[in-house]
């Protein structure tokens, strides 16, 4: 949903939305970004970002089109996967229950760059040999490497696993 506001003067983000927040009161939605440049350049249209789709706007690449293209992978598996925003991080739900999230790990790298993963619900009752525990006692991770080709069948197959232990 975009929404049209005011035109502001060239500010920095955090000024436009106090402006915004003041302009209509809905302190609930957060994020806002440059959409374009109208004919007078001192002024720009503002966008509001669900704060899910700044956390993919955020991200450098490699990272960004790699969880863009996990993002999209999940999404298209079945008509009840559902994305949400919990925890400050993009979670999937298939009818109503949690499924898997996608998130950024810290500690391992590929050529200096963090790689991202999917955390898995449920992860401890699937068998993998790349699923990787931690110290967790439910949830797995599987770790993508962004700088080669993402291995679209075998995550598909996991989602397939999951779907079928989460219906």
């Amino acid at each position: 949903m975009l929404l049209k506001l005011k035109y502001f003067k060239i500010i920095p983000n955090n000024v436009a939305i106090k402006k915004y927040k003041q302009t209509i009161n809905k302190p609930e939605i957060p994020f806002c970004t440059i959409l374009s440049e109208p004919k007078n350049l001192n002024f720009f249209n503002i966008m509001l970002l669900r704060p899910i789709d700044d956390f993919f706007a955020q991200q450098t690449e490699p990272n960004k089109s790699c969880l863009l293209s996990l993002r999209w992978l999940l999404l298209k598996k079945d008509v009840h996967i559902t994305e949400e925003w919990k925890y400050k991080l993009p979670s999937y739900y298939y009818k109503g229950r949690m499924l898997c999230y996608l998130w950024i790990h810290k500690k391992y790298n590929v050529d200096g760059v963090p790689q991202p993963y999917i955390g898995i619900v449920d992860g401890n009752k699937l068998e993998d040999a790349d699923l990787i525990t931690e110290k967790r006692v439910r949830m797995k991770i599987l770790l993508i490497d962004p700088t080669d080709d993402i291995p679209v069948e075998r995550i598909e197959r996991l989602i397939h696993k999951l779907i079928q232990l989460r219906g």
